[in-house]
């Protein structure tokens, strides 16, 4: 079923069970009491789906394309060991809600400061920007990201929820991927990295496992980072960068003599990511 015209408005129930039904324009999910309904069902939304009422998918499996934004009354529930994928992006201010026995996958961007809550599973494969800026969002129950992922982290001081992104989650992660840090101002002052920082960006109740691929910020001369793999958190930490420390372990020994035996009299930088010196022999970085 298409519905055609360039705008929409539900105030009512829109129910789809074992179908598929397309909105040719942007569709309003009133506050107050529009529903929509869906089991075994593809939803398809080509300009849009603004959700400030209800979006229930149980039983069964449910695709969703098109863009969603759910505002601060908005609510979408995925229940009832159902799965539910959302294809392309989501501004959430609102509650996603997936509940025990479910899973909810997103392979958009997923933004905004709204709040995930159920003990189901919550599953990104794209790019997830925490808050409406620095905050901490909640996320109930167990959380994956997949190779394909991107955790993106706005740094702009050292409080958390208020200076730099933070996820605090209920159950178990799983990190694949890609963490990607980025400076930002805050009241038009920039971050100043100092020796002895520490940011603790993710906590998981039930455990962290896994490595994400670090995309950081450089760092002043003479200062590196280190992201501590905990088991119930992943922590990054500004130190001093240790100059003969040239594979960045946080440690030097017979290793990094080696590494500077192998290169000694190269420009090839191994170690720039931590602030540590080339392998040149250059101790004193003056070339």
């Amino acid at each position: 079923l298409t519905i055609q015209g360039a705008a929409h408005v539900n105030a009512g129930a829109i129910e789809v069970l074992a179908g598929e039904i397309s909105f040719a324009g942007v569709l309003t999910n009133e506050a107050g009491g529009g529903a929509i309904q869906a089991r075994d069902a593809r939803l398809r939304f080509n300009d849009g789906l603004i959700n400030d009422g209800a979006v229930n998918l149980s039983f069964g499996v449910a695709d969703v394309f098109g863009d969603v934004t759910n505002g601060e009354s908005g609510t979408i529930v995925v229940a009832g060991s159902s799965q539910a994928t959302f294809f392309d992006d989501l501004e959430n201010q609102g509650e996603v809600r997936t509940s025990a026995g479910s899973t909810t996958v997103f392979f958009g961007t997923v933004t905004g400061g709204g709040t995930f809550t159920g003990t189901g599973t919550t599953a990104f494969e794209g790019a997830f920007l925490p808050g409406n800026s620095p905050a901490q969002v909640t996320l109930a129950g167990d959380v994956l990201f997949g190779p394909a992922a991107q955790l993106e982290v706005e740094v702009g001081g050292t409080a958390a929820g208020h200076e730099f992104d933070m996820l605090a989650i209920d159950g178990a992660m799983v990190a694949d991927g890609t963490l990607l840090v980025d400076w930002i101002e805050l009241e038009g002052a920039a971050y100043q990295p100092q020796q002895g920082d520490s940011l603790t960006i993710i906590t998981a109740a039930g455990g962290v496992t896994g490595q994400f691929v670090a995309d950081l910020p450089a760092l002043p001369v003479g200062l590196r980072w280190v992201l501590d793999y905990l088991p119930t958190s992943r922590v990054l930490r500004i130190e001093d960068a240790l100059v003969a420390d040239f594979d960045g372990s946080g440690a030097v020994d017979g290793d990094d003599l080696r590494n500077w035996e192998a290169h000694f009299g190269t420009s090839l930088d191994f170690s720039s990511q931590h602030g540590a010196s080339l392998q040149d022999g250059d101790a004193d970085l003056d070339n």
